[in-house]
């Protein structure tokens, strides 16, 4: 049990070590003070406050330069110390969670909109949880190993349900007729190399694929709440597999690693486990036996027996009668029952899904409550020392306390559950539902008067909706194509694609120049270009690029125009966040929208899809992976220093972040040009001394990309102590005392030397 915390302590580490060095690379471009959405830092903030101290202490001339050097250094330091919980549980402390918990809260808070994803929150909540972790005794108590392990396990609950039964409320046909997965490969936020692939395959194997994700999200979701170990492990798995699927066919950052870090708490051991203890001082070993074996295998197999039953009742598989289609016009064929037009439907509705949910949480949370209140009953029984026992009864209760807090969330699913718990409308229910309705009530008060106020605490538990409706779904009624619904895939209109994607072009050269589009780095925008890995990295601009074109206009997005601003002034911050070298000839900028979609393979199903492209897929040599239509304009011909822009970017606080940071800009252009100019003392006039020095080290660091400079040094050290206890580092049989050699002969004569002292001596 103790590695297993240590390996999901670990595991927390490293989802923050890829974001904080994802929040370094592109900070400056995005947030910085000539980023796109210069941070905005309230007054009443504790990154604020904690500006004002370094300046009193420091330097007069300190705020100037502090945000820009500050959020460098909280990065730079959290890396590190990412870096050491990596490498040794000895660094799983609850100071290092603390801090790390504090910095990423800090910095995801003043990156505005480029920091307002789902996994932001996923990681600060599972951070907090791991806080909670690192100051309970769990290496000491057994029973407490036990119920510990229920915080990231409920986390997990919650974040898979909530997403599942936003699905089904949603009402989105793309979820109700199963047909998600035929637009989502394209339409994701970044497609990975293997979506095109996966946009290619049959109907209704994507059809069965997103049955089985609704199964794994709602029902399957309980299994890792379940009191006995293989019932959880068979709910690890099903998690995991769906979590990989996603990893092999998206770029999702650090997401779904995450979540796989999750399940690791699903491999906790029961409570009545047979255990033995090797050596004195050790812990205890678990004995296996073929009880044991047989007992796990037989929970294993009837809960899958369950599933497949639940399956069959959630879901209904049939056949349909199926059109051979040689030219446009539809010829009826003999109906065939075969594979090729087998068919899949849910049988669950949104009404059916409300009343089980709100049945449901309030039942588990009461099962949870009152399990938790047993061990601390068994406790207070139990022989033993009062302290500790006092010591257990209060962990167990401040674990019953967050999971309440942790579900109060969830009263959001339905408006029935929701006025329970706001309302006190439980009366008339069982005293069971009401343990856990008062549950809820007790984890809202907890949130609202103690949690909500603070900007760190706000954000450890919260509400979760992934893929609540699939994007870029065109209208099959206004193709000129369509005749009527049966002309899709059994009998279900047809999958047709439309991704909205932003295109931006740029006029080069002088006089009237010519115009190209500028190419990003991982967003789709050439035809030829295949989709890229990048996860567990997120671009963010590439991310945030796709919910601007979502919104229609750049009203609904002004930071849109405020990247265009920089890119005529060739900010480098900014145009290294573009897959553009230099952009000092640049005139004019404009912005179009266009419709994408995957290119298709030459199948039965895709040439019943009106207005695709079909490709032969033995044509290797330029291979074309995007089709895009509908043209139409998303922002004029924007030139340098337009005044109508700086007044709309004004008006939309989208201008220059914190002022007076003049110093820091000059010292960054001395050392990136490498100008031998003595401007110290110019510098120093506007900074400060005190500034100057961090500035340089920072500007330093960023200029030649050592942000891997401690995450380098941290697990080269480590490598090295690894190899130097296994007896690696020295050849031969030698070993390295306090600067001596000695050879195994030496020793060996030393030892005879010893014996014949010790005979004669008797």
């Amino acid at each position: 049990m103790k590695a297993l915390n240590s390996n999901f302590l670990s595991a927390v580490s490293v989802s923050y070590l890829i974001a904080f060095i994802s929040y370094y690379l592109q900070y400056e471009g995005l947030s910085g003070r000539n980023g796109i959405i210069p941070a905005q830092i309230s007054p009443s903030s504790h990154l604020h406050t904690l500006i004002s101290f370094l300046a009193t202490t420091s330097s007069p001339n300190f705020p100037p330069l502090a945000t820009d050097v500050f959020h460098d250094l909280l990065a730079f330091v959290s890396v590190f110390l990412s870096s050491l919980s990596i490498v040794s549980s000895k660094y799983h402390h609850p100071f290092l969670f603390l801090f790390l918990l504090i910095s990423y809260s800090t910095l995801s808070s003043s990156g505005s909109t480029f920091y307002s994803f789902q996994w932001e929150s996923l990681l600060l909540e599972t951070g907090f949880i791991s806080l909670l972790l690192t100051l309970l005794p769990t290496t000491k108590f057994v029973q407490l190993r036990q119920a510990s392990s229920l915080l990231p396990r409920f986390l997990l609950f919650k974040l898979m349900y909530m997403s599942g039964t936003v699905k089904i409320q949603a009402n989105c046909p793309t979820w109700t007729h199963l047909t998600a997965l035929e637009y989502h490969y394209a339409t994701q936020c970044l497609p990975g190399p293997l979506s095109h692939h996966f946009h290619q395959l049959h109907p209704f194997f994507n059809r069965l694929s997103v049955a089985a994700t609704l199964l794994i999200e709602l029902p399957c979701a309980l299994l890792v709440l379940a009191p006995t170990r293989a019932v959880r492990v068979l709910g690890m798995q099903l998690q995991v597999v769906l979590q990989v699927m996603i990893m092999l066919t998206g770029n999702y950052n650090f997401f779904n690693f995450l979540t796989v870090t999750l399940c690791l708490s699903c491999m906790v051991e029961d409570s009545n486990v047979e255990t033995t203890t090797t050596a004195a001082g050790s812990s205890p070993q678990i004995q296996i036996t073929k009880r044991s074996v047989y007992s796990f295998a037989l929970q294993y197999l009837i809960t899958l027996v369950l599933l497949v039953h639940l399956f069959g009742q959630m879901f209904s598989i049939g056949f349909f009668e199926f059109e051979l289609l040689d030219t446009m016009q539809k010829e009826r064929a003999t109906p065939k029952l075969s594979l090729k037009n087998l068919a899949i439907h849910l049988n669950l509705s949104a009404p059916e899904l409300n009343a089980w949910t709100t049945w449901l949480i309030p039942n588990l949370l009461s099962y949870l409550i009152i399990f938790l209140s047993v061990k601390v009953t068994m406790i207070t029984f139990f022989k033993g020392n009062a302290n500790d026992k006092i010591l257990q009864s209060v962990c167990l209760g401040g674990v019953g306390v967050w999971i309440c807090v942790l579900a109060y969330p969830m009263v959001t699913l339905t408006q029935d559950l929701g006025g329970m718990v706001h309302g006190g409308e439980g009366s008339g229910r069982t005293f069971f539902y009401n343990v856990g309705v008062s549950g809820l009530t007790f984890g809202g008060y907890i949130y609202h008067n103690l949690l909500a106020a603070n900007p760190i605490l706000s954000k450890t538990t919260n509400n979760y909706g992934l893929f609540r409706s699939m994007t870029g779904v065109a209208h099959s009624s206004q193709h000129k194509y369509i005749n009527n619904d049966s002309y899709g895939w059994a009998n279900l209109p047809p999958s047709m694609v439309e991704r909205p994607e932003i295109i931006l072009e740029g006029n080069f050269g002088p006089g009237e120049g010519i115009w190209r589009e500028l190419n990003f780095k991982y967003k789709p925008g050439n035809l030829f270009a295949r989709p890229k890995q990048v996860a567990p990295y997120q671009p963010r601009l590439d991310w945030q690029m796709w919910f601007a074109a979502l919104s229609g206009n750049y009203q609904q997005s002004p930071w849109v125009v405020s990247l265009i601003d920089k890119l005529l002034d060739n900010v480098p911050s900014v145009v290294e966040l573009m897959d553009e070298n230099d952009l000092s000839q640049l005139n004019k900028i404009r912005a179009f929208t266009h419709d994408y979609d995957f290119t298709r393979a030459d199948t039965e199903w895709n040439r019943r899809i009106p207005g695709v492209k079909i490709i032969d897929q033995a044509d290797r040599s330029g291979r074309q992976y995007w089709t895009r239509k509908n043209k139409r304009e998303y922002l004029g011909e924007v030139e340098k220093n337009n005044e109508s822009v700086k007044s709309f970017l004004s008006a939309h606080r989208l201008g220059k972040g914190v002022e007076g940071g003049d110093g820091q800009n000059l010292l960054r252009a001395r050392l990136s040009t490498g100008d031998n100019e003595d401007d110290e003392l110019i510098v120093e006039e506007i900074c400060g001394k005190d500034t100057v020095r961090l500035c340089r080290f920072f500007t330093w660091v960023r200029l030649r990309q050592q942000i891997w400079t401690p995450v380098i040094v941290v697990f080269g050290c480590s490598a090295v102590l690894v190899l130097k206890s296994k007896g690696w580092w020295f050849k031969g049989k030698r070993e390295y005392r306090w600067g001596i050699m000695r050879t195994e002969k030496e020793k060996e004569g030393g030892n005879k030397n010893l014996r014949e002292k010790k005979v004669k001596f008797a």
